[in-house]
């Protein structure tokens, strides 16, 4: 997944094993970065689970830590 997503690690997207997280400030930042991996990941040829996936959430919990809006903090 490193290497698929080799420039946009940082800047556009996280990755981790095979899950991708993006994070935008407004929906259309949010969409255009969708779109950059959307697109990334057809180049070559994976595809998604969409049962796995969210898409524009507020908060998430992800490897014992919970992402928001003000920053991350452990997961209780």
């Amino acid at each position: 997944m490193n290497q698929v997503f080799i420039r946009l690690l940082g800047t556009r997207c996280f990755v981790y094993l095979d899950n991708v997280i993006l994070l935008g400030e407004t929906l259309q930042e949010h969409n255009e970065k969708l779109s950059e991996i959307l697109e990334r990941l057809r180049q070559f040829n994976l595809k998604i689970e969409p049962d796995k996936c969210g898409f524009l959430k507020t908060e998430f919990s992800y490897l014992g830590h919970v992402a928001t809006s003000i920053g991350v903090k452990p997961d209780p």
